[in-house]
């Protein structure tokens, strides 16, 4: 494993297309009408509710309206099953896992792991190093186990060759320890400030320098 360098890859809207599923989950769950350029630069659930729902978290704290969600959609088999991958993502993934640990590093929470793996096995069997999850519930909390950046610095061997993510913040934290790349299809993120890298597609991804 440590002879080969490390690429490390955020699950939601970069490898997976899961924005629209994750928005209709969240409107079922908590009766709302939020949109999907509410999900922009990944805003926490807490601060979603506030614009249509304030009154839900005065009932409910920041934790309780994240395990909800969890059990809802995020650590649901069912509410996955019309999750699809990007396009070329399956494909690229195969041929970089022939030279790369390719690390899943996303803000999901541990208990979405049986999910995600079931993802993998289906689409990328046998190319996923491994999986790491942020968010850790405990005694009625969530708790940050490794952050992103730490994970990249602390949790694993070898050279760390490039992060990909579809939000800015993240890229922004971690640009400067790794060469990191916001995936961006739509152009959403084209007028903000300090990305040094982007990418529109799987495909460029793979034809990337850095990389051959």
């Amino acid at each position: 494993m440590y002879n080969k360098p490390n690429l490390f890859f955020d699950v939601d809207n970069t490898m997976f297309d899961s924005n629209h599923l994750m928005l209709e989950a969240l409107n079922e769950l908590f009766g709302i009408k939020a949109v999907i350029s509410d999900f922009y630069n990944n805003p926490t659930l807490s601060v979603i509710l506030e614009r249509y729902k304030p009154e839900l978290c005065l009932e409910f704290s920041h934790d309780e309206i994240s395990k909800r969600f969890s059990e809802y959609f995020l650590d649901s088999h069912e509410k996955h099953e019309a999750i699809e991958p990007f396009p070329d993502m399956p494909e690229v993934i195969t041929k970089l896992s022939k030279r790369y640990n390719i690390w899943v590093n996303t803000a999901r929470p541990h208990s979405s792991l049986p999910v995600l793996r079931s993802l993998f096995q289906k689409y990328t069997p046998g190319c996923v190093t491994g999986i790491h999850c942020v968010w850790h519930y405990l005694n009625g909390k969530y708790h940050k186990k490794l952050s992103k950046r730490e994970f990249i610095i602390k949790g694993v061997r070898g050279t760390n060759r490039a992060f990909f993510d579809d939000c800015p913040d993240h890229i922004r934290d971690i640009q400067d320890i790794i060469p990191s790349y916001l995936f961006d299809p739509t152009g959403t993120y084209d007028a903000e400030p300090g990305i040094h890298n982007r990418v529109r597609s799987w495909k460029e991804k793979e034809e990337l320098s850095i990389l051959i």
